[in-house]
């Protein structure tokens, strides 16, 4: 039985939507059965007692996987949008040269950031007598700092496309990314730089200050996520499907070709992208 290609919006909406149950519960547990209390309302927080801490590594892990998957089926499309603007036209040849490589420092962002995701989900940040220690947290915190550094560069790499391939997006989407992509990075340099500070000069004494890092966490993670909502009206014209190949011989799933494909369907303008 011949499988058809899946339609990317659904890895899409997936990762859209995962993270934002995951922490709709997690949040929820956490403060009905009181292991969070102000002013510690963190991401982390609300993952650290059973059984939030359950859902929530669940739900980030699968969140970790979607992430590149997704930034994956949008580096193929954008690949074929950089052949249309720059073609094989000489006089272009540097520019082409720096769209493809800024190309793919997005996807590797975008895997990096799935990576930190994982450690985040795996190393809940707490110290107790299940087994939590200080390196433990040290471990969170370094996997924090990677997912939420790597995708700042994500959205920064999306916007500078946008830059670069000036035909790709509406007016709108290519807006939200400038937005989301500077948004990002003030919100992380602020968490990195205030953070710490307070930890250093007061402690952690100051409830006040320790919420508003909070909310810039919540909301960073917000505006990071945000980056990938302005993909959606790329991918539900793209398809997805699969290439079994060994040495011998390729074998595609669909049976249709012998090519992975994302490509486009509807009379919308769109190319196919083709993967080898």
């Amino acid at each position: 039985m011949a499988i058809q290609g899946t339609s990317a919006h659904y890895f899409l909406v997936a990762l859209l939507s995962v993270p934002l149950i995951t922490f709709i519960a997690t949040y929820s547990i956490s403060l009905a059965v009181g292991s969070m209390k102000y002013p510690m309302f963190f991401l982390s927080t609300s993952i650290e007692a059973k059984p939030a801490s359950c859902i929530g590594t669940f739900g980030l892990s699968f969140t970790a996987l979607c992430s590149p998957l997704v930034a994956f089926i949008r580096k193929n499309y954008i690949a074929d949008q950089i052949e249309a603007e720059y073609g094989e036209s000489a006089e272009n040849e540097e520019k082409k040269k720096t769209a493809i490589r800024v190309n793919e420092k997005a996807l590797k962002m975008a895997i990096w950031a799935g990576f930190g995701g994982h450690g985040v989900a795996s190393f809940q940040s707490v110290v107790d007598d299940c087994g939590g220690t200080y390196g433990i947290v040290i471990s969170h915190l370094i996997f924090a700092t990677v997912f939420f550094g790597c995708g700042s560069f994500y959205s920064y790499f999306s916007h500078r496309l946008d830059l670069l391939l000036p035909k790709v997006g509406t007016q709108r989407e290519r807006f939200l990314r400038k937005l989301f992509c500077w948004g990002t990075f003030f919100q992380f340099c602020t968490v990195c730089v205030v953070f710490p500070t307070i930890i250093l000069i007061w402690g952690g004494g100051r409830p006040f200050l320790t919420f508003v890092i909070a909310l810039l966490e919540v909301s960073m993670l917000c505006t990071f996520m945000s980056t990938y909502i302005t993909f959606y009206g790329e991918m539900k014209h793209l398809h997805f499907q699969l290439l079994i190949m060994n040495k011998d011989q390729r074998y595609s799933l669909s049976q249709r070709d012998h090519s992975t494909q994302i490509e486009c369907g509807g009379n919308t303008g769109l190319q196919k992208s083709t993967i080898v």
